[in-house]
């Protein structure tokens, strides 16, 4: 320790009581000998350190939280909502494209169109298969739509003889004319399936009027091919047996295995057992219409 001199402290033995009482309340002989060299040459931070405030925590038992990533790094929300969610799947499609055509109510399939937009493509197929496959149930709908065009316009005249009758007719009819509008202005924003759903509610919309008018309606090729099929039964994952080439297999069990080898196919929704189909498309239409929106692996091929 440096050895300080009366002197030099400003009194006799001041010093070095100073030091000993210093050493005596812990201070060691380096920091005395800052303290006597005084603030001129030495800091008081190197004699003491800084005065901060603190206090003590206690621990927690704690776990990584992964990284909450940025907003630009989040995954957009998905515009398409689940098929469980839109509650559409094989045989609502079925039961409405047949609704059209064979009661003349194109409501139901207008609520379908609406949505069309948001059905996963394998569904998309089916709607298309079943609104070209009801056309083989009748002899020809595409001349029987255009002779009821000619009757209606030929009649409009005499109808406006009679404005209370005619105001009775619109007025019945303006709602399911709206709903049908704005379902194939929905619908025609897909390419190809919505161009045909919206012929088959304009067939619907006219079979109705036919219906109310006590008109020709479309004449069916023959009554007992149109039977009702049952899932598990005639039908599986909504499409029906066909005829048996080979008299000794098993329809059912030859449409199972073809819908099961069919990747395209076998992506539709379950079907509940015993599920009843008053009409459905075959697996044969639904090929052809899932080749028309290239959901096949090969479609996407070039030759």
């Amino acid at each position: 320790m440096t050895v300080i001199n009366n002197s030099d402290a400003g009194g006799s033995g001041d010093a070095a009581v100073c030091a000993d009482l210093l050493k005596r309340l812990g201070w060691s002989s380096e920091a005395i000998d800052k303290i006597f060299a005084g603030p001129e040459k030495r800091s008081i931070h190197e004699i003491a350190g800084p005065f901060v405030e603190a206090w003590s925590v206690d621990t927690v038992d704690a776990s990584p939280v992964p990284e909450v990533p940025s907003e630009q790094e989040a995954p957009a929300p998905a515009e398409t909502a689940p098929m469980a969610d839109l509650g559409i799947g094989q045989k609502e499609i079925a039961d409405a494209v047949w609704a059209s055509v064979n009661a003349g109510d194109p409501v139901p399939l207008a609520a379908i169109a609406r949505q069309l937009k948001h059905l996963p493509g394998p569904l998309q197929a089916y709607l298309l298969a079943a609104s070209m496959e009801v056309k083989r149930y009748y002899q020809d709908l595409v001349a029987w739509k255009r002779d009821f065009d000619r009757a209606q316009i030929e009649r409009a005249a005499q109808r406006g003889k009679d404005q209370k009758e005619g105001a009775a007719l619109a007025g019945s009819a303006v709602g399911v004319v709206t709903a049908v509008a704005t379902a194939a202005a929905a619908a025609n924003a897909v390419p190809v399936v919505g161009q045909v759903v919206s012929a088959v509610m304009a067939l619907g919309l006219a079979i109705g009027v036919a219906l109310t008018e006590a008109n020709a309606l479309p004449v069916r090729k023959a009554e007992e091919q149109v039977r009702p099929g049952y899932e598990g039964v005639s039908v599986f994952w909504g499409f029906p047996i066909e005829a048996a080439t080979n008299p000794y297999e098993n329809p059912y069990l030859t449409l199972k295995q073809a819908v099961v080898q069919d990747a395209v196919a076998f992506s539709l929704p379950a079907v509940a057992p015993r599920t009843r189909f008053d009409f459905a498309p075959t697996l044969s239409a639904f090929r052809e219409a899932a080749h028309q929106l290239g959901l096949y692996p090969e479609d996407g091929e070039s030759t």
